[in-house]
């Protein structure tokens, strides 16, 4: 069994991790034996007497997801332009051991193929070579990067110029070509591992079958991997959108703090305001003391000596004036004291205003993270449901009370027990279908229909 499978740079993490047994993605983990993981090796092209050749090397391999992000930058740098985000950046070849194989001959046969992809998109672009031995049947991953030389000598990825349709079609033939001239034998590198159809189709001519084989994968298989190639871009679309709006919500944050520290700072102008209207206040309190005490003295005076009267009501006059002035001060300084306890107000609605924006940010924020990661969700609970033999429930992504049902087919139902035949049921067989189930049922729950019980 030999299939082809595309990647862009959202996925090539999970598949190195996979490629090397690193990490814990249970998706990427769920058939593997661990007790069998130390038999699994890795195979590497070397340039030797002018040839290349294919050399076991044992443990994971050194090539990583550093090494994929390393051939893109120097694409870029190269081509002075950036590889596009949606652009396929690694390739994958999984060829199943054939039964047919003899004992001792894998690890030729599996660096035959290894050689024979170098040769066919070239042994710069090889990343790697990884052999499990840990899982039903021994397979290997020949990791590829789609790197090409347009006419003006300047590099670009681009899977559809170097692996076309006609290459394709010939590799299952070509490879199994090449094996049988190396280990002196055929070997049948079949798209099916079941014993009963290999009978059947044992007596029709190979070529029609390898014309059979291409037909239905360039009209099945290659466009359901057109398409997963289609929903992994809008899921790193999503989460760049993602990323957007933490960046957002940490500037609003930001601000909010900033709002903060500009509050202090006027709560403390004001505190040095009314400290000095206070000083103030006793000074023209002290001031009106003596004023008035200086005005009793003249009076006493006036009655003691009639004759200097006019100088008493100067006198006093003048102590009327510093009253006056020290009246006006202390008024001059109440209004402004106003004036900021006016703008303490608007800062702290402001705040609240801006508070109260960061919670609905934050909520629109949830709601995207939550939208973005409803495939991923489905298709566990779709492997969960799997293994469980029965079907699992999902909550929907804007409506958390509310789910919907997935089994182990991948068919999802607005309602528990649907699946039992009790009555129609609302079967998604892809993404786009689980969402618009989603989708009706959030609008059943917001004007249910009477006697159908929708909305639950």
């Amino acid at each position: 069994m030999a299939h082809m499978a595309k990647f862009g740079r959202a996925a090539v993490g999970h598949m190195m991790a996979h490629y090397r047994r690193e990490g814990d993605v249970p998706e990427l983990r769920a058939n593997i034996d661990a007790s069998r993981t130390r038999n699994n090796y890795s195979i590497r092209m070397y340039a030797r007497g002018g040839r290349n050749e294919a050399g076991i090397v044992p443990g994971r391999g050194m090539a990583t997801a550093e090494t994929v992000a390393a051939r893109v930058a120097a694409v870029e740098e190269k081509s002075g332009r950036k590889v596009r985000k949606d652009a396929v950046v690694l390739a994958d070849l999984v060829v199943t051991l054939p039964r047919d194989v003899r004992d001792g001959d894998d690890k030729r046969f599996f660096k035959e193929c290894v050689e024979y992809m170098a040769g066919l998109v070239g042994m710069d672009n090889i990343v790697g070579a990884y052999v499990h031995m840990d899982e039903k049947t021994p397979h290997v991953h020949i990791a590829w990067t789609p790197v090409v030389t347009k006419p003006n000598g300047k590099p670009s990825f681009s899977y559809k110029s170097m692996m076309t349709r006609g290459k394709y079609r010939a590799l299952h033939k070509e490879l199994a070509k090449r094996v049988e001239g190396k280990l002196g034998y055929p070997v049948e590198i079949e798209l099916s591992e079941d014993r009963q159809k290999e009978k059947v189709l044992s007596s029709v001519p190979q070529d029609k079958l390898d014309a059979a084989r291409a037909a239905i994968e360039a009209e099945y298989v290659q466009p359901a991997l057109d398409k997963r190639d289609e929903i992994e871009a809008e899921c790193a679309r999503a989460a760049e959108r993602l990323e957007s709006l933490q960046e957002e919500a940490r500037l609003v944050e930001e601000e909010i703090e900033g709002l903060d520290l500009r509050g202090e700072e006027i709560k403390s102008r004001i505190g040095r305001i009314e400290e000095e209207r206070r000083g103030v206040e006793e000074e023209a309190d002290r001031e009106g003391r003596a004023a008035r005490e200086r005005a009793e003295k003249l009076e006493r005076k006036l009655e003691e000596v009639e004759g200097r009267g006019a100088e008493c009501r100067e006198a006093i006059e003048r102590n009327k004036e510093l009253e006056r002035r020290a009246r006006k001060r202390t008024a001059f300084l109440e209004k402004w004291i106003s004036r900021f306890k006016r703008a303490i107000k608007a800062v702290g609605e402001r705040i609240e205003a801006v508070r109260d924006g960061i919670a609905s940010r934050k909520e629109e924020i949830r709601r995207e993270r939550d939208r973005a990661s409803f495939p991923q969700r489905l298709e566990r609970a779709r492997r969960a449901a799997a293994m469980a033999g029965m079907p699992l429930a999902v909550p929907l992504p804007d409506d958390p009370e509310t789910a919907i049902w997935i089994d182990g087919e991948g068919q999802v139902y607005e309602r528990y027990g649907e699946w039992n035949g009790s009555r129609g049921t609302s079967a998604a067989a892809d993404m786009a279908q689980a969402r618009s189930a989603a989708s009706r049922i959030a609008q059943s729950r917001q004007a249910p229909q009477r006697g159908r019980g929708r909305g639950l």
